[in-house]
């Protein structure tokens, strides 16, 4: 029985690294969101650490910085500030993490409409 108590915590010991490296979200991810002006794409730049997400988002617009982002297990989220015509417009974003993908949600804020799409890990 302590035996098998001793394989048992050995194991649960050795993969707990791979199944963290897995949501591993730090580097470069890219991805093409769909909006109501046509297919976007979107460089995402992330750097984790103790649970809070900072980087960049780059479209064609430009570089922007991400804010109030946040890591938890396999999920993220964040914000993005844009200024179009005069107006800001903030985009909230919300993913899930498996391998080298990530599915988004993002909605616009004050506004019922948001877009789901693919971001993929450049390697």
């Amino acid at each position: 029985m302590k035996r098998l108590i001793a394989v048992t915590l050995l194991l649960g010991l050795t993969m707990t690294p791979a199944v963290m490296a897995n949501h591993h979200v730090g580097g470069k991810w890219e991805g093409t969101a769909e909006t109501p002006r046509g297919a976007v794409e979107i460089t995402f730049d992330f750097m984790e650490a103790d649970g809070h997400l900072t980087g960049t988002i780059t479209t064609r617009r430009g570089e922007s910085e991400i804010e109030e982002g946040t890591v938890d297990g396999n999920r993220l989220s964040f914000k993005q500030t844009l200024s179009f015509q005069g107006r800001e417009i903030v985009l909230s974003y919300s993913g899930t993490v498996d391998g080298d993908e990530i599915a988004f949600t993002r909605e616009v804020e004050g506004r019922d409409r948001s877009s789901k799409f693919t971001a993929k890990r450049v390697k």
